[in-house]
């Protein structure tokens, strides 16, 4: 089994293809996944499931919210993102805080 810092390597190396597809959206990286989480992700609202925004300057939930009333991403986008997630969802942990916190 890989150490904590080895595992999670392959969600850094993945990070030039999310870099990518927020370039081609027109948008930073940020609004690209809040965009993702709101409108493609396997989130319900029908299950009570909701996104949650922080900021910590007015400038920034502008920002977000501006992002967001944009809509959802191209299916181009969405179809990247999910390759990129099928590629590192079993080095990603469910709950990072958890996990360094039990080390």
């Amino acid at each position: 089994m890989s150490t904590p810092a080895v595992k999670h390597m392959s969600l850094l190396t993945k990070k030039k293809g999310i870099s990518s597809e927020a370039k081609e959206e027109g948008c930073s990286q940020a609004e690209l996944a809040c965009r993702w989480v709101a409108y493609d992700s396997p989130l319900s609202k029908e299950l009570g499931d909701g996104m949650l925004i922080g900021a910590s300057k007015p400038s920034q939930l502008d920002q977000t919210l501006e992002g967001l009333a944009r809509g959802p991403l191209s299916d181009k986008a969405v179809k990247e993102i999910d390759g990129i997630w099928e590629s590192v969802k079993d080095d990603a942990p469910l709950n990072i805080i958890e996990e360094y916190m039990n080390k």
